[in-house]
């Protein structure tokens, strides 16, 4: 289970935090803790518990452009064609659209990455748009990326859109292993402004299980 609060004023509705899961922990109820295969082998058991909430690239914009500088540097090799302006007025757009399109995720109480979601690019086909993935480098490799992409996938499918795209540079091997596992798939390229690009999908329409798969 988890938690969002919401805050109703005046008929307009705040997101406070999205999917805060502390109460399993502090109430002692949590295994997730106990559980290694999502630790990396030296690390002990530590309190495990995300929580998302919204991200004002207005009030902060260092952390954000510093996540996306990081993100292009990893991706490509280096900052050639990275303009922090351009990007950062583009997430306030998209945070002006819908306060759930940039969101922080902490992971017991510390930064770990934040997702940006493109509210309208897409929509015209039946796609939702991720326009930026990223985690701290001492949070990689713990599976954290999944409660990211599970924020897209919520918010989009809920607006009925049938798939999430997004675009990753075509030597970025992680990333591309890392969609692959989620499901997303290879279906086009394009030359982007640091590199060749590919154009990944993944289908997020519902569906029913077969008895074999319950």
């Amino acid at each position: 289970t988890s938690v969002t609060l919401a805050t109703v004023e005046n008929g307009q509705i705040r997101v406070e935090w999205f999917n805060d899961g502390s109460h399993l922990h502090n109430g002692g109820l949590s295994t997730f803790s106990r559980q290694a295969w999502w630790r990396k082998p030296q690390e002990p058991a530590v309190k495990f518990y995300t929580r998302l909430t919204p991200l004002d690239p207005q009030k902060e914009p260092d952390l954000y452009t510093r996540c996306y500088r990081e993100t292009w540097k990893q991706s490509h090799g280096n900052l050639k064609g990275f303009v922090p302006a351009v990007y950062l007025h583009s997430a306030q757009s998209h945070v002006r659209r819908d306060p759930r399109s940039l969101m922080r995720l902490s992971l017991a109480g510390e930064f770990a990455g934040i997702i940006e979601l493109d509210p309208d690019r897409g929509a015209d086909i039946g796609a939702g748009w991720v326009s930026l993935v990223y985690l701290e480098p001492s949070m990689r490799g713990r599976r954290l990326g999944v409660q990211l992409i599970g924020h897209a996938v919520s918010v989009f499918r809920r607006e009925g859109r049938s798939c999430l795209r997004l675009h990753v540079a075509q030597d970025n091997e992680n990333a591309i292993g890392f969609y692959r596992s989620l499901g997303f798939r290879p279906v086009g390229e394009s030359q982007g402004v640091g590199g060749p690009l590919y154009l990944m999908e993944m289908d997020i329409r519902p569906r029913i299980l077969t008895p074999e798969e319950i």
